[in-house]
């Protein structure tokens, strides 16, 4: 199934469910909302932002306007927030797990709001592949270089596809995608080895790709919701260091104003718990759940440990 085919099947299940993946705010006298994306429409950040977006116009009066920096693993749409001045109003939604990453080299960005609770990944294999568990992959990575589709090397995707590597002893050939949903695609068609994508897509996909896709691992501490058979990297690796999930928030530049700050966190919470954006989450099983920014500096203090971690991990430190 091609990434486009999915994604029309998607968009006419969430027209189904009365929910729409884009929307355009209110005329106002005020300048819109900027919301910078990092990955295409199809991404984790984008669904999640989609779930709100009519309704966070609604709160700031403004219209919300959305741009698309696709490329090197967000760095394009992070760096375009981060130089942005005090008044100027434009955020990003973007990977937790990745702005940390991204702030152990780079200035951190300015927490607003978080919208998602934590979110697993999973490793998965074409439906009809030689690969039916983690024993295989380790024995078919051990044969052959497989491709393993992810969404760049920094990309909280991509440290997953290098820590299965790792854990399996052996290399892959990665395949940068920028979207999960683009990834689902490449497996679903056979047109890679494997892909890490996230947990909570995997029983839609399957009930439109005619379950096209098997997991055989997933990365949380514990075994994902729905996946009772399918085992953790940790357990299949003996090492609970290897376990982390991730979530998304939105972020502005370090020089946004306190005032511009705190408005802009008011209405991403507002809109964050109308009933429309819970019918919305719950209809895409999207783990929404939307709370200030002290929530994210505390989501950063933990993830910065684990991104460490898994940095020795993979470096042989």
């Amino acid at each position: 199934m091609r990434i486009k085919d999915l994604w029309r099947a998607l968009g006419a299940a969430a027209v189904a469910a009365g929910i729409g993946f884009a929307a355009i705010g209110p005329a106002a006298a005020q300048s819109p909302l900027t919301v910078v994306l990092g990955y295409e429409r199809a991404s984790l950040s984008a669904k999640a932002f989609s779930l709100i977006d009519v309704d966070l116009s609604l709160a700031l009066g403004t219209p919300v306007a959305t741009e698309y920096l696709v490329g090197d693993s967000g760095a394009k749409a992070r760096a375009r927030v981060a130089a942005a001045g005090p008044q100027d109003r434009i955020v990003l939604v973007m990977d937790d797990f990745e702005t940390t990453v991204a702030s152990l080299e780079a200035p951190t960005l300015k927490p607003l709001a978080k919208l998602s609770r934590g979110i697993s990944l999973a490793l998965i294999v074409p439906e009809k592949s030689d690969i039916h568990d983690w024993p295989d992959f380790v024995k078919a990575l051990a044969a052959r270089r497989l491709r393993v589709a992810a969404n760049g090397p920094g990309s909280v995707t991509g440290i997953g596809a290098a820590l299965a590597a790792k854990v399996a002893g052996g290399s892959i050939d990665p395949v940068t995608s920028q979207s999960t949903l683009a990834s689902f695609a490449l497996v679903a068609d056979a047109q890679v080895d494997a892909a890490v994508v996230t947990t909570f897509d995997l029983p839609l996909i399957n009930a439109l790709t005619n379950r096209a896709v098997t997991p055989i691992v997933t990365y949380g501490a514990k075994r994902a919701p729905g996946l009772s058979r399918t085992a953790t990297l940790s357990e299949v690796a003996g090492n609970p260091d290897l376990a982390f999930t991730t979530s998304i928030s939105v972020y502005a530049s370090p020089q946004m104003s306190q005032a511009l700050a705190r408005q802009l966190t008011a209405a991403i919470i507002r809109a964050g718990q109308t009933k429309e954006a819970a019918a919305a989450a719950r209809a895409a099983n999207f783990p929404l759940q939307v709370e200030g920014p002290d929530v994210v500096v505390a989501t950063a203090s933990r993830d910065v440990k684990v991104v460490r971690r898994l940095k020795d991990i993979l470096e042989d430190r």
